[in-house]
């Protein structure tokens, strides 16, 4: 069944997500599994593909001149 296959690269990609969540939460911020401080909607903000750097989308362009 292609759903069970982990051939698919998103299952992939989704898989190594949730491992970089748990190790964040238990290594990084020693929290537990039933209080995270990351999940999904850190970074995705409830978006498919993530913003390259989320919440910094007011920055300018170019750099400026000081």
């Amino acid at each position: 069944d292609k759903w069970e296959s982990d051939e698919k690269p998103e299952k992939r990609i989704t898989r190594a997500m949730v491992q970089l969540t748990h190790r964040a939460n238990g290594e990084i911020f020693g929290t537990s599994e039933d209080e995270d401080s990351v999940g999904c909607w850190t970074c995705h903000r409830g978006q498919v593909k993530p913003e390259r750097l989320p919440g910094v989308t007011d920055l300018p362009k170019t750099p400026t001149k000081l």
